[in-house]
């Protein structure tokens, strides 16, 4: 969706609180050109702060980038395969996967640029309906769920993850192990490939750890994906030298 179409839908939005609210004289100021920095400003009585904040995500969301992929983090919403400083038959590869359909896992160590392939691969494909999410982060999202004022059940929270057309899953392996992890990673990654959803999963482990670690039955659904080793020294520690 073009920016202007997001901002003609929200100014629709407004047009019709004003209306029903009887509000005529009330600003609507609206983003005409996020390239240059314009902002977003509506009265609170027709918008709530929260409405705004995603007028303003979705309007300037990074060019190529769905403003259905939710979850990436700022600091990687930029990255794409131009912005990769690596290896030219690995780029190709990742592409022919990623259009082809593919689920697919991407290992190596630290640094060397897992998660800024991911998001690349979830801009070239550009789904709507993707999610990105740390492992870590999304236990933590399911084991909140069960708070007594919790507005969200475990089985929403796995439907949101399990069913999205593509998820990646950043950085698995660095949380905790226990057998409710275990139990509700392999319940989403189970939904997901008897669903033909796409997968992209950035880890440390090689195949044998993630056995050793999160079980056979986790191991055994990541090796139906394609593997991809990355073997690119540690980026963060070259841009420190």
């Amino acid at each position: 969706m073009e920016t202007e179409e997001i901002i003609s839908q929200a100014q629709q939005r407004l047009l019709q609180k004003r209306e029903a609210l009887g509000v005529t004289d009330s600003p609507i100021r609206l983003i005409s050109k996020p390239d240059e920095g314009e902002s977003f400003a509506a009265p609170s009585c027709l918008m709530t702060e929260e409405e705004i904040i995603e007028i303003q995500r979705k309007a300037l969301a990074p060019p190529g980038m769905s403003i259905f992929s939710s979850g990436i983090p700022v600091r990687y919403q930029k990255c794409n395969f131009e912005t990769y400083s690596g290896n030219d038959k690995l780029i190709a590869g990742l592409k022919s996967y990623a259009e082809a359909g593919e689920s697919i896992v991407l290992t190596g160590g630290t640094g060397t640029g897992k998660t800024h392939l991911a998001v690349a691969i979830m801009r070239h494909i550009n789904y709507e309906s993707s999610r990105f999410v740390t492992v870590p982060s999304l236990l933590m999202e399911i084991r909140d769920s069960f708070r007594p004022n919790a507005t969200a059940s475990e089985a929403d929270i796995v439907d949101k993850y399990a069913y999205c057309r593509m998820l990646c899953l950043d950085d698995l392996g660095a949380e905790k192990t226990s057998e409710f992890s275990i139990a509700t990673l392999y319940l989403i990654l189970d939904k997901r490939v008897s669903n033909l959803r796409q997968t992209i999963i950035t880890t440390n482990l090689s195949l044998t750890e993630v056995e050793a670690t999160l079980g056979a039955r986790i191991a055994s659904r990541l090796s139906e994906m394609k593997i991809a080793r990355i073997t690119a020294p540690d980026y963060r520690k070259r841009r420190a030298q």
